[in-house]
């Protein structure tokens, strides 16, 4: 019973509580951007397949509307994981650093930032 009182129902025996949240918070959001990005489209096309002949009537009409929502969803899963995952933040920022070195072609040309 002890134990129980002092571990204050984390897991991992200390200070996780907090990121636990963050990640299901993450996981929450990511989840309900892909259902209303996507479930559209999986509908429609459980449709068609029941009904193939409404294909031609209704994709012409909806079909530029579902695929600019997957691609806004996209873009908005960028936007969620830079705003809920520092990791996500750092580990970009180094993987831009090493692809646009841009601070270090400039000193090989003899280009002196003043700061």
């Amino acid at each position: 019973m002890r134990l129980n009182e002092d571990s204050g129902g984390k897991r991992g025996g200390g200070g996780g509580g907090g990121r636990t949240d963050r990640t299901t918070r993450m996981l929450v959001a990511l989840l309900g951007l892909f259902l209303a990005t996507e479930l559209p489209q999986a509908l429609f096309g459980l449709l068609t397949a029941i009904a193939p002949h409404l294909f031609q009537e209704c994709y012409y009409a909806f079909g530029e509307v579902m695929d600019l929502m997957a691609l806004v969803g996209s873009a908005v899963n960028f936007v969620l994981y830079c705003s809920m995952s520092r990791q996500f933040r750092n580990t970009f920022r180094r993987l831009g650093r090493k692809l646009l070195p841009l601070g270090r072609q400039s000193s090989e040309f003899g280009i002196v930032r003043k700061t």
